[in-house]
């Protein structure tokens, strides 16, 4: 047994764009994950990805709009 291949599997990775995020929900739609949270400014974000590793920013004024983190997130006929 390749104990590389073990470890990798048992190891935690930092998701860069993700880091310092309070992830208070997690959804999935469209084979997409969303996550939505509290950002490191205390402000409120939320994130998508289609692989688990690249996540993009989908809703950059929600931080503007939200100053203690979003709670919660769902979707309506197809939208956020």
């Amino acid at each position: 047994m390749n104990s590389n291949v073990d470890d990798k599997k048992n190891k935690w990775e930092n998701v860069p764009e993700l880091d310092g995020v309070d992830v208070w929900d997690v959804k999935i739609h469209n084979d997409e994950i969303y996550v939505a949270g509290r950002g490191i400014d205390g402000k409120g974000v939320i994130y998508k990805s289609n692989d688990g590793v690249r996540w993009v920013d989908v809703a950059p004024a929600i931080g503007d709009s939200l100053e203690f983190g979003v709670g919660a997130i769902d979707f309506y006929n197809g939208n956020l």
